[in-house]
């Protein structure tokens, strides 16, 4: 158990209730080295803990970003747009729109926690860290427009799905339904309590995990990189983006979104859909934990190397009018929640 250093055992016995005397001693509690126990129960009198809010939680809080969009919206709001490598050679962008889905860097706006406030909440080697989040996909949807100008086109014919016709960048991996989807997953910050984008990291990265973990934002786009099956990514939540449904032609694909902020029900499978994700973290060593924030990936699609399945960040866009069959397609995230709970000294291998 861990011990209570105080000279007394239990409360003072002398019938006096001291502020200082009754701060001192919560403190010495607080601070104790070891989990505390039923011995200390037992032989040191520590039976009020309950009282005290941190005796084993350094910190608690949660960020929302409040967006609550109806259905049928039009126009989409662009800050909740979030796109894809093929079209705006962007890897991944932090999940940052506030409650009318305007694009926002502050801290304490989206999902961008503030953890502690300014002095952010000093980390303890074994100190656990259970991070919660959720994510509402309003709607999956293609991409405006193409570099030819053009409203681009899942090419979605029944003799693409799963071909292994060469693609125009040299890939053999076809555009078959449930071959691509996006990724959730969150970053922390270690640096500095400004909360930079550029400041957060991968969990692994950041020392706050019991192994490395796949970080998406370091493969390299396209076929030349990606995320195989032997890859470790327990920190990230899947977006299914499209199921399989009857289609012949170009205008009527076979598919249909898994999410759609449409106010037609059939337009869609479920309408918009909520992804959960969750990860319970341990600090390796000392440091400073100033912020947590959620990020989206873009487009990640499968391939096959010898008999591994494996994920590769999308590069090419989809133009079949210039024999690009890449994948244009983004996701809109109407409400988004990031929550974490810190507590002391409570790892053990």
């Amino acid at each position: 158990m861990g011990r209570v250093s105080e000279v007394s055992r239990n409360w003072p016995d002398n019938g006096v209730t001291n502020a200082a005397d009754t701060n001192t001693y919560y403190n010495d509690i607080e601070t104790q080295s070891g989990a505390i126990d039923g011995g200390n129960v037992r032989t040191e009198g520590v039976d009020t803990r309950n009282f005290v809010v941190d005796a084993q939680i350094k910190w608690a809080g949660s960020q929302e970003n409040d967006a609550e969009f109806p259905l049928g919206l039009t126009p989409l709001p662009g800050g909740a747009n979030y796109g894809n490598y093929s079209d705006d050679s962007v890897r991944e962008h932090p999940v940052n729109h506030n409650f009318s889905g305007i694009s926002s860097t502050v801290p304490g706006v989206g999902t961008k926690m503030i953890v502690g406030g300014p002095a952010g909440i000093a980390l303890l080697t074994n100190d656990v860290i259970r991070v919660k989040w959720t994510a509402q996909i309003f709607k999956v949807r293609p991409a405006t427009t193409n570099t030819a100008g053009f409203i681009p086109r899942l090419n979605m014919h029944s003799s693409d799905l799963i071909t292994t016709t060469a693609r125009a960048d040299g890939a053999t991996d076809g555009s078959g339904v449930g071959e691509w989807c996006y990724l959730l997953y969150p970053k922390v910050n270690v640096t500095s309590n400004a909360l930079n984008d550029a400041d957060f990291g991968s969990i692994s990265d950041r020392n706050l995990y019991f192994a490395a973990v796949a970080d998406p934002s370091v493969v390299v786009p396209g076929t030349g990189g990606a995320l195989n099956a032997a890859a470790s990514f327990p920190h990230v939540s899947v977006v299914p983006m499209c199921e399989l449904c009857q289609g012949s032609s170009e205008d009527n694909p076979g598919y249909t979104y898994y999410a759609t902020g449409d106010n037609m029900a059939t337009s869609g499978v479920r309408r918009p859909i909520t992804i959960h994700g969750s990860i319970t973290l341990v600090a390796n060593a000392g440091m400073t934990l100033y912020g947590i924030q959620l990020y989206a990936s873009g487009v990640w699609r499968m391939t096959a190397t010898a008999s591994n399945a494996q994920l590769y960040l999308e590069d090419v866009e989809c133009a079949p009018t210039l024999s690009r069959f890449g994948v244009s397609q983004t996701i809109v995230i109407s409400s988004a929640q990031i929550s974490a709970i810190i507590h002391k000294n409570s790892y053990s291998p």
